[in-house]
């Protein structure tokens, strides 16, 4: 009964070692598992060599440190396998924007919070002009590349707490949480100096944009900001694209109606 309990104990870290080893964890992770592990096997080595030769517990050892170590990379390996398929179900693979799905998880906490709060809350949709015609004259390819740029350009203009979310096709929805209408136009205007790009055939890119805010608005939910973004977006490609549409004005190519903007207020300034 004595060599009964002690084998049958001192096996019981190799089911549990196997068994961890589907589930994505860390090398530290996994590693806090092992003290335990070699304790249980040493003990009942202990116990049982009182009745058995000690070897043989020796050669168990070798037997479960050879199980960890491939039991931690295949951890490591299901972790980097589900950090990847993450990335891919949250990040656009073209522009590395958010994808849809992800954005309006997103904005729906975003929405709620700016609710509670009583903070301000712009939603900023930008629909690049005529891209269809890009497509159909230099193909796809090159419209990738016009979508690239104008993602990167758009980025580079954020704050760490803005989001930029690929909605569909050539259209983009920027989040910008703690920033009222006058600071998502203050970030508009600059995206429009930098510019979007330029096309196949070397004339500059632009875009039609429409800003919807909480605070202003009073949209139901994040479903009505974000429509009432699109149809500004709309509304300024309606009245000759290349225009900008708030809830009160309409800013052409120009500029006219837009908030004067020196450059030298940082955005991370333009708040409520």
């Amino acid at each position: 009964m004595r060599i009964a309990v002690s084998a049958g104990y001192g096996y019981l870290p190799f089911g549990k070692v196997a068994g961890i080893s589907v589930f994505p964890l860390t090398a530290l992770e996994r590693g806090s598992f092992r003290p335990p592990d070699a304790g249980r096997p040493s003990a009942a080595g202990f116990y049982g060599s009182l009745v058995m030769p000690f070897p043989s517990y020796i050669s168990a050892l070798w037997l479960l440190a050879l199980i960890a170590v491939v039991a931690t990379l295949a951890a490591i390996s299901q972790l980097h396998f589900m950090i990847a398929l993450l990335e891919q179900a949250a990040h656009d693979a073209l522009t590395g924007a958010f994808s849809r799905r992800i954005g309006e998880e997103l904005l729906k906490l975003q929405v709620a919070h700016a609710e509670r709060t009583g903070q301000p809350l712009s939603a900023i949709f930008v629909d690049l002009d005529d891209f269809k015609a890009v497509n159909d004259r230099f193909g796809h390819e090159e419209g990738d590349r016009v979508i690239r740029h104008a993602a990167n350009t758009i980025r580079s203009l954020l704050r760490q707490s803005d989001a930029l979310v690929r909605w569909g096709g050539e259209e983009f929805l920027v989040v910008m949480p703690d920033t009222a209408m006058d600071g998502a136009m203050i970030a508009v205007e600059r995206m429009r100096r930098a510019g979007f790009g330029k096309r196949p055939d070397g004339s500059l890119q632009t875009a039609s944009i429409g800003i919807a805010e909480q605070t202003a608005d009073r949209p139901a939910d994040w479903e009505s900001l974000v429509e009432l973004a699109d149809q500004r977006m709309y509304r300024a490609k309606q009245d000759g694209k290349n225009r900008v549409v708030t809830n009160d004005s309409v800013v052409d190519e120009t500029g006219i109606g837009a908030r004067p903007d020196t450059g030298d207020e940082p955005l991370d300034s333009i708040v409520a």
